[in-house]
This record gives structure tokens, C-alpha cells and sequence, in this order.
């Protein structure tokens, strides 16, 4: 019985198309279905590398340091109380103008207000005009105060 109904659906006839319609277009190449060939797609270049960063501030940052051991010197004219921390962590920034434009005093242990306000008035001081500076320098530095 299935196979009859089966038999029946595929053999059934097609609707007619209705009176004054227009018959059927035939189907256009394009719409016929070809197989296509695989798109070919071409090797990318690698991208070249990024530019070096200039290496001018590290010359510069080196040059300061060096500038900054030879005024080191001038520290010892504040007093170093009882009690203070022997080596004082010290950041500097120095923009390419060549003064001292910020000083910023660190270490684990609190420092006396009259070092700390020696060693800030006398890091304050230093011209760093010689010395050319592309940029602005950021220098860290550890001063021993004993």
C-alpha cells in the first residue's frame, strides 16, 4: 500500500499552468550549477619588521647618570642625622632643558625633614645645560650618604 501511494506521488501530474500565462523561461547557463575551480589565492608577504626604537635615550640617560656621579659630591654638605637611612633611593627628572624639573626621594625608611629638605634643595640646583638632551630623562639613582 505504501509503495502504491509512493508510486502515485511521483507519477501525479503537474498543475497545469493557468490560461494567458507565459510559459516556463529556459534556464540561463549562469544559473546552472558548475563546478568551480578553486580560488587561487596568493601568498602574503610578511609584514617587515617594526623600525628600531632610536637609541638615543639610553645614550642619554647614560650620559646623565654619568653627570649625575659627578655632582654627587655636593650631597655630602647636608648633615646626615643620627638614626637616618645610609643610602637614599632618588629619582630624578630631567627634561631636555637640562634643569632638575622634579626629585623624588624613596627607601623603605622615613627620612629626617632637614635631609630630606637638604638633599631636595641641592638635587634641585643641578643644571644638566652641557649634556645637549634630546628628550626629557628619567634617572634612578641610589645615593650613600655615609
Amino acid at each position: 500500500m505504501l509503495g502504491l501511494a509512493l508510486l502515485a506521488w511521483i507519477f501525479w501530474p503537474s498543475p497545469s499552468p493557468p490560461p494567458g500565462a507565459p510559459p516556463p523561461a529556459p534556464a540561463r547557463a549562469a544559473d546552472v550549477m558548475t563546478p568551480k575551480e578553486p580560488r587561487k589565492v596568493r601568498a602574503r608577504r610578511p609584514l617587515p619588521p617594526p623600525p628600531a626604537a632610536p637609541a638615543q635615550p639610553d645614550v642619554d640617560e647614560a650620559r646623565v647618570r654619568a653627570a649625575v656621579l659627578a655632582r654627587a659630591a655636593s650631597l655630602r654638605a647636608c648633615a646626615v642625622p643620627a638614626g637616618a637611612p645610609s643610602q637614599i633611593p632618588v629619582r630624578l627628572r630631567v627634561p631636555a632643558s637640562g634643569e632638575v624639573r622634579s626629585v623624588q626621594l624613596g627607601g623603605p625608611e622615613p627620612l629626617p625633614a632637614a635631609l630630606s629638605g637638604c638633599l631636595r634643595e641641592k638635587l634641585l640646583l643641578w643644571r644638566f645645560d652641557d649634556l645637549h638632551l634630546s628628550s626629557d630623562v628619567d634617572v634612578f639613582a641610589t645615593f650613600a650618604l655615609r
